[in-house]
């Protein structure tokens, strides 16, 4: 695994454990389903970048 690899997924995993944390204080989830649900939402807004750019782009 390269630096850069690693930088992304550390990234990532620290993006996913804040919005976890906000959504299960928000919503008073268990600490494992607000972390699966931080991790759903970064990924959506991943995906909704990449498609909002290549909409914009294209």
């Amino acid at each position: 695994m390269s630096i850069l690899d690693a930088t992304a997924y550390a990234i990532g995993e620290a993006a996913a454990y804040v919005v976890g944390r906000i959504a299960g204080r928000t919503f008073h989830l268990e600490p494992k389903r607000a972390q699966r649900i931080g991790e759903y939402i970064v990924i959506g807004v991943i995906l909704g970048a990449a498609v909002l750019i290549t909409v914009i782009y294209s």
